[in-house]
């Protein structure tokens, strides 16, 4: 059986990389698809960061959600995934972490302001 994997997000209308043929690499989500970039901000000494995304892929922003749009698009149109990982010399990306708690915190806010009159 054929596994391919791929590493992506809905606010890149689906994957930024993709593993598929002879350049497979194992516990990798294979290299950045073609017309999309990825880097890491925020390194730490293993080098590990936060993957960024860029390309025409990316959305144009949240609808109605300017404060959203802000805070994970920077200024230089870099997407901030809120996942961790690294990259190899050949441009495999691994993911490592994630910072999942930020979006929990997230939904529970927002699901929470749809159902109480408290958040209006």
């Amino acid at each position: 059986m054929v596994v391919h994997e791929l590493y992506g997000m809905s606010e890149v209308t689906g994957p930024q990389s993709l593993q598929t043929g002879p350049r497979t690499v194992i516990g990798s989500v294979g290299p950045t698809m073609p017309g999309c970039e990825t880097r890491l901000a925020n390194k730490d000494a293993d080098g590990n960061g936060e993957i960024c995304m860029k390309g025409r892929n990316l959305m144009m922003g949240y609808l109605n959600r300017e404060d959203k749009t802000t805070e994970d698009i920077d200024q230089d149109g870099w997407l901030h995934s809120g996942d961790i990982g690294s990259i190899d010399a050949n441009g495999f990306i691994f993911i490592t972490g994630t910072d999942f708690m930020n979006y929990i915190d997230e939904a529970l806010c927002f699901n929470l302001s749809l159902h109480h009159d408290s958040y209006h």
